[in-house]
């Protein structure tokens, strides 16, 4: 039984991945797309340094976070 699934795997097509990511010719796409998102930036740890937008996915530090209440002095 074992020399049957060795032949049937020699004749068998070989699948190519479909998933080829590759993250240096993503970032374009990325900065232009966090351009027109509404950012709703979320904590990636319980450390609150590093912040993620919930919809794109952009990455801030805490200090590029501008505090927009209004009534803080």
């Amino acid at each position: 039984m074992y020399i049957f699934e060795l032949i049937a795997q020699a004749f068998k097509p070989k699948r190519k991945s479909k998933n080829n990511f590759n993250p240096l010719e993503e970032i374009d796409d990325i900065i232009e797309d966090s351009d027109k998102c509404e950012h709703l930036f979320m904590p990636l740890d319980s450390s609150n340094e590093m912040f993620a937008c919930k919809y794109c996915g952009l990455i801030v530090p805490k200090e590029k976070l501008k505090n927009i209440n209004i009534f803080a002095r």
